[in-house]
């Protein structure tokens, strides 16, 4: 049996504690990923996407015997009500299947155009992932920049995006570079 836990929160500073606790319980779902809201639209609409918000998608992959599953859904649904997510799902069938599709999609999405974006993949622990992301949000936000994300929530691999107006590589190069200090 498959199932997808998914839920929005306030940062990324919440998704993390979220990711946190699940790793500290006795449920170990196949896939735990995070994305900023500004990788999730983009991954929707093909392209970068506007945002302002700063809420982070995260998504829990379970699959299994089909109790286990359905108890982990269970506990990872009490969580969230518990933690006060923005909004939670649970996603069966071709639609779980679609949700992965979707975070899939972020990187084609926010690479489209490719000559005013790029992508670095990173591998960080995972206690240290949620400052990282906001340095790369300050960063980003300093140099006029447009930047997004997403991470494997389990393992502290993912990849940061950012992108600049036409013709500011100079920007996306001392942002990278300011990047390589953190």
């Amino acid at each position: 049996d498959r199932a997808t836990v998914g839920a929005r929160v306030v940062d990324v500073g919440a998704a993390m504690a979220r990711a946190s606790r699940v790793r500290r319980s006795e449920l170990l779902p196949a896939a735990m990923d995070l994305c900023s809201d500004v990788a999730w639209k983009a991954a929707e609409e093909g392209q970068w996407a506007a945002s302002q918000e700063d809420s982070v998608w995260l998504a829990f992959g379970i699959e299994g015997h089909r109790e286990p599953v359905e108890r982990m859904v269970r506990q990872l649904l009490r969580m969230a009500g518990e933690e006060r997510a923005l909004a939670v799902n649970e996603y069966r069938g071709d639609e779980a299947a679609s949700i992965w599709e979707q975070r899939h999609g972020v990187s084609p999405a926010l690479l489209k155009d490719a000559a005013n974006a790029i992508r670095t993949k990173v591998s960080l622990p995972i206690s240290s992932l949620a400052g990282v992301l906001r340095a790369v949000e300050g960063v980003a936000n300093r140099m006029n920049l447009r930047q997004a994300y997403a991470v494997h929530a389990g393992n502290g691999v993912g990849h940061i995006f950012l992108a600049s107006g036409s013709g500011a590589d100079d920007a996306l190069v001392a942002a990278l570079d300011r990047l390589r200090e953190i």
